[in-house]
């Protein structure tokens, strides 16, 4: 997993300033006790208790997890590392996702995508994992999204969690990647994690890996297919460097979504010039440097890039 909010007090990685204020303000806005929710966070020390500012509840904050779900607003938040789910509760609607400590994404997946303004938009959610990101978008009342996992695993999990949830008329999920239209071949070794990237990485030398086939549809084809009566689409990617085939993606297509946001993996400077050119505003977090052997090629720059359609005069 790459170093996101989740990497707050986390040892082994340092994050920038900002997102660890983020964190803080965050903590500060749900918990009235929150100098000891960060201290207990800080020292690593689980369980412990919180104290909600709104109802003035007490809550077990057992894990990082737990914590990250209380402060994106969830209530009645339970986590079972065994049975790898878990459950809580916003706005009245019940969750369970599976899961989620194996494969899941909960900081960025709840925490990383305000600015998308998901009500009642049609979102497509490109990178979708175990569709803890589309239930995110279904939480905060999006019109409709459709979801993109290529890796079994992966999408094993994004269905189990639809059907459990009820979530089929909400959320289409489809077994296919991002790119231009056709049928590629993917390593597919089972278990995989939330860096996995959808092309052939020559690093992994076992040639019993497993290899599956997949379809891919570019933008105008996933619009054309599911999203052909629908405006101001709305268009989450995060899929370890296949963000890139964006660029291959003519104006007119791009200007169907009124805003998007790209988690980008080798730098953001062709991204944010192509929606410029397509009419967009264009935003980015300072990127973060990494090495990741499972990638291809290993150097990454990582961050968000945020885009907002130009109002027509």
């Amino acid at each position: 997993m790459e170093p996101r909010i989740l990497e707050f007090i986390n040892p082994n990685f340092w994050m920038e300033l900002s997102a660890k204020i983020q964190i803080i303000k965050l903590a500060k806005k749900r918990f009235l006790n929150w100098p000891y929710v960060i201290m207990h966070l800080t020292f690593y020390k689980f369980p412990f208790v919180g104290l909600l500012k709104e109802t003035r509840e007490t809550v077990k904050i057992t894990d990082f997890i737990t914590f990250l779900l209380y402060i994106a607003g969830m209530e009645g938040v339970t986590n079972c590392p065994v049975e790898d789910y878990i459950e809580f509760t916003y706005l009245g609607k019940k969750i369970k996702i599976y899961g989620i400590n194996k494969n899941g994404d909960i900081g960025a997946s709840f925490l990383d995508y305000d600015f998308l303004d998901v009500s009642g938009k049609t979102v497509i959610d490109i990178g979708a994992n175990i569709a803890d990101s589309s239930i995110n978008f279904y939480l905060k009342n999006a019109k409709k999204v459709i979801a993109l996992e290529p890796f079994q695993y992966s999408y094993n999990y994004a269905l189990q969690n639809i059907i459990l949830n009820e979530l089929s008329d909400k959320i289409i999920l489809l077994k296919a990647g991002y790119g231009t239209d056709g049928i590629i071949t993917i390593d597919d070794e089972g278990i995989t994690n939330t860096g996995a990237q959808l092309i052939l990485n020559p690093a992994r030398t076992d040639q019993n890996n497993q290899k599956s086939q997949i379809t891919t549809y570019s933008l105008k084809s996933l619009i054309n297919t599911y999203c052909v009566n629908d405006d101001n689409l709305l268009l989450k990617m995060d899929c370890e460097g296949c963000e890139y085939n964006l660029l291959k993606e003519n104006d007119e297509i791009l200007a169907r979504f009124e805003r998007i946001q790209i988690e980008y993996h080798y730098g953001y400077s062709e991204l944010e010039k192509k929606l410029e050119n397509a009419g967009f505003v264009v935003n980015h977090t300072h990127p973060r440097k990494g090495y990741f052997l499972d990638h291809s090629p290993p150097n990454l720059m990582v961050g968000y890039l945020f885009a907002k359609r130009k109002k027509q005069p």
